[in-house]
């Protein structure tokens, strides 16, 4: 039996790439492919440099591993190792001629992207995931897709152009074969916004997994609100608060605040109140602005 785990790098070459993905990354990109090879060059040596454990993703035994341990990585939000990961099953479909799987790497390439703030290359294999799944449809998969780029668009694009792609969302979700219903997805994002936001480097949050779970709680606010679960959105709006203000967004921040307001009357009872406290308290604290009046001559300083 051949032994999958490798002693070096296999860098695969610009002509292993099959034709069906050189015209997908082009459809979605001038220079696609040259922009993907790049990337894939970058993840492969990031990975070699690291001295993590190889392996042949020429071979099924190898792809199998790589596969198992992406999967983690891309769970734990681990976005470095996921990204070169799924660099290499990408690779290992392109070899095998796998499109079925090639369509999950993609997905997760975009995903990873996404958490590693490089917004243009997420955008190139969300899309190109899209296009192959054109022929080979998957529902699961459309949708998963369907939920990180709306992410991606909260992230880098204006809130309108959210609005009208969670509108879609929900609609894609409204159809009676949809892989899952629109208060299960809300709580998917709601979760992952969580698992995101607790990351912390040296004692601090981490600005890129803090701005990928505001995209997060932004979109699933947004869901949770066609299916008026006041008591999620009260939740999400003082996480997302927060984050604004630890990122210097104190407009974004007061915003959050503000809307909060109408919300409030629905956790005072919760089990999680004491948690929520806490984050209400911070909010608070850091959105309040000191407003000067006039009275009688004298300057009087109140908060709002």
């Amino acid at each position: 039996m051949n032994n999958p785990l490798k002693t070096g790098s296999i860098l695969p070459d610009l002509e292993s790439i099959p034709v069906w993905m050189r015209e997908t990354f082009n459809s979605v990109q001038q220079n696609g492919v040259l922009i993907y090879t790049e990337d894939r060059n970058r993840a492969f040596h990031w990975y070699s440099e690291r001295r993590l454990p190889i392996y042949d993703y020429r071979t099924q035994p190898g792809l199998q591993i790589i596969r198992t341990y992406a999967f983690h990585a891309d769970e734990a939000s681990v976005w470095y190792e996921a990204w070169a990961l799924c660099h290499q099953i990408l690779a290992g479909c392109a070899v095998q001629g796998n499109q079925s799987q090639a369509v999950e790497a993609l997905w997760k390439l975009g995903r990873s992207q996404i958490g590693l703030e490089q917004y243009q290359l997420a955008e190139l294999y969300l899309q190109a995931a899209k296009n192959v799944l054109t022929a080979q449809p998957d529902k699961n998969y459309e949708l998963h897709i369907m939920m990180d780029h709306a992410v991606l668009t909260a992230i880098s694009r204006d809130l309108s152009t959210l609005d009208d792609e969670s509108d879609t969302l929900v609609a894609f979700l409204s159809n009676s074969g949809a892989p899952s219903s629109l208060e299960n997805v809300a709580k998917a994002l709601f979760s992952e916004g969580m698992k995101n936001d607790k990351w912390e480097k040296d004692g601090a949050p981490v600005p890129s997994c803090q701005r990928h779970a505001a995209g997060l709680y932004l979109v699933s606010i947004r869901l949770n609100r066609k299916v008026n679960n006041r008591r999620a959105i009260a939740f999400m709006l003082v996480n997302l608060g927060n984050i604004w203000v630890g990122l210097g967004e104190a407009e974004k921040a007061a915003t959050c605040w503000n809307e909060l307001q109408s919300y409030l009357s629905e956790v005072s009872g919760d089990r999680n109140f004491d948690r929520f406290k806490d984050g209400l308290q911070k909010l608070r604290s850091s959105t309040a602005k000191p407003r000067v009046s006039t009275f009688k001559g004298k300057r009087w300083q109140f908060w709002k």
